[in-house]
């Protein structure tokens, strides 16, 4: 039997991550800049798209990974922060992981822990 598509589980697990966030994560961001956008300083040859401005805030971010060969399926879900900032006149994307978890068609148990996870920093 082919499996259904369920767009509302999708939307429920984000709600319900972008929820449980803030228990996993800290409230701040490490180094989150304010958003002191001026034209004038921009870059030189960079224009932003009007309303760039009203993009900068803190989004939760749900990812899911999987990954598949002829011997091994995994999947990796991670929740985070991204904070987008203005900074010298260009938008900014800074991440931060809080909490991974993995499963796999495999009998072995895999986990990773909160403070492994909190430690990927990936470049802005």
């Amino acid at each position: 039997m082919p499996r259904t598509t369920r767009p509302w589980r999708a939307a429920l697990l984000v709600t319900l991550a972008a929820a449980l966030l803030g228990a996993a994560c800290s409230s701040t961001a490490a180094g989150t800049a304010t958003a002191t956008s001026n034209p004038e300083t921009s870059a030189p040859g960079t224009t932003l798209p009007k309303g760039t401005e009203s993009l900068v805030g803190r989004y939760a971010h749900f990812d899911v990974v999987s990954y598949q060969d002829d011997k091994m399926r995994t999947v990796i879900i991670s929740t985070g922060f991204a904070d987008l900032e203005m900074r010298d006149g260009q938008l900014w994307n800074v991440q931060r992981f809080c909490h991974a978890d993995t499963g796999s068609d495999q009998n072995i148990d895999i986990s990773i822990s909160d403070a492994a996870t909190r430690a990927i920093v990936p470049i802005a």
